[in-house]
């Protein structure tokens, strides 16, 4: 596939040196586009960590999750700003995101911007049907976080302006069972349950 990409490359690059007479808009549109390309390159290298992590059942870089979210829940406007971005992507991406991408939120805009705009594409393209949810290791992760006024917008699920957000069932459902059972019984004590799956989606077990 990459030798496939590789060729098809070398034709536009053959094609541009056809180019004449080209505006100013035509040539900045040209650029971004090419800016994109390499953008994606760098990006999806990243990504295909992560694929292959998971692949082979190893341990996940799940730290980046609790450090992203609590810079990203720390009030500066910056952070702000990304999280409306971020708040659109559904639950998976949006954990995969946190995976995948160390200093997520000190990328440049260019690459954020990609990023946010693309990671659906990719992971659809991958055909990338695990539910992140129902990992340990997440759940481990999630679970830890206490439930302050900066982090209770991510636990509680209540964060894309609509009734039912995309995301709400794997987040909220969790957060209502095993996260509030956590805090109840302190973050050291496993929960009595067990998770079992049904359709692609963590379902709890009395026991």
């Amino acid at each position: 596939m990459a030798k496939q990409v590789s060729k098809k490359l070398d034709e536009v690059h053959e094609c541009i040196f056809q180019l004449r007479k080209i505006d100013n808009t035509q040539s900045e549109e040209l650029r971004d586009r090419v800016s994109n390309i390499t953008i994606q390159i760098s990006l999806q290298r990243q990504f295909d960590e992560i694929l292959e992590l998971l692949e082979q059942k190893r341990p996940l870089p799940v730290r980046r999750i609790s450090f992203t979210l609590k810079k990203l829940f720390n009030g500066k406007e910056q952070s702000k700003l990304q999280w409306q971005q971020l708040r659109n992507l559904d639950f998976n991406s949006l954990i995969f995101c946190m995976l995948a991408i160390q200093g997520l939120l000190s990328l440049p805009s260019s690459h954020f911007n990609w990023l946010v705009g693309n990671i659906d594409h990719y992971l659809k393209a991958q055909e990338f049907s695990i539910n992140l949810i129902t990992i340990d290791q997440v759940q481990r992760v999630i679970r830890s976080m206490r439930r302050e006024e900066n982090t209770k917008e991510f636990l509680e699920g209540k964060i894309f302006g609509c009734s039912e957000p995309t995301y709400a069932y794997s987040i909220s459902a969790y957060h209502k069972s095993e996260i509030q059972l956590c805090h109840e019984d302190g973050p050291d004590e496993e929960p009595s349950r067990k998770r079992s799956r049904i359709e692609g989606r963590p379902t709890l077990v009395n026991t």
